[in-house]
């Protein structure tokens, strides 16, 4: 028999047992007998379908993996490459940044030391006035000479910063992640209001191992084990 034929009968079954399923009415013990057996066939169909689709599943996922483990060994030549370039793309706009720091760093302080010459300029130029304003008898004009505002011109260098380099089709973005140092004081600033309870996951791996080990005994705080039936056929 054909897969496209088995496929096809079987599916016909699943349809019959969702027809009888919402047919049966649970109001006895008879019909809840026949529900329990209805419940057996249902694993027996799901068996069956497993042996169906089965080969056909097994196929495809060998054909997957196959597919997967070319295409991975195929782009990992490419992602080396794209690596190695983006590493080196990255050091050599950074050390270009460093550079335009540095230049300006440099810069910064040249004006300074400018305008520090120019007051100390200014400063003996305004005591050597004084004094000749003090030896011509104009004793008035000595103290307004020497608490007059010392007013520099502002000196600006040429500065030439390095070009930021650019290539068509490729730019920066600056990437930024979160990254805990202190879970403990994240929970500490959680617990007081300070930040929301949103910023904390709580384990539901772990929480649900607890659960299933300890039942109605699990003692957490902020945290209850909750039992929920669960109907189970065997074949």
């Amino acid at each position: 028999m054909s897969t496209i034929i088995e496929t096809a009968q079987v599916e016909q079954q699943g349809l019959a047992l969702v027809t009888d399923a919402k047919a049966l009415v649970i109001q006895d013990e008879p019909s809840y007998q026949r529900a329990g057996l209805m419940l057996r066939t249902v694993k027996d169909y799901l068996r069956r379908v497993a042996e169906v689709c089965e080969p056909v599943v097994s196929a495809a996922w060998a054909a997957h993996r196959a597919a997967v483990a070319q295409r991975t060994n195929l782009e990992a030549p490419a992602k080396e490459a794209e690596g190695v370039l983006k590493r080196a793309m990255i050091g050599y706009t950074e050390e270009i940044d460093r550079q335009r720091r540095e230049t300006q760093r440099r810069a910064a302080a040249e004006v300074e030391a400018a305008r520090l010459a120019a007051v100390a300029e200014e400063e003996e130029r305004q005591v050597a006035a004084a004094m000749e304003a003090e030896a011509n008898g104009q004793e008035e004009q000595v103290a307004a000479i020497l608490t007059a505002p010392i007013v520099v011109a502002p000196f600006t260098p040429p500065v030439v910063l390095p070009s930021k380099p650019k290539v068509e089709g490729v730019s920066y973005r600056e990437d930024w992640t979160a990254e805990i140092f202190d879970l403990l004081e994240l929970v500490r600033a959680v617990a007081a209001g300070r930040q929301p309870v949103s910023l904390l996951q709580p384990d539901m791996t772990v929480l649900n191992g607890m659960a299933r080990a300890l039942k109605s005994v699990m003692n957490v705080p902020g945290v209850r084990s909750v039992s929920r039936r669960v109907v189970a056929a065997r074949n």
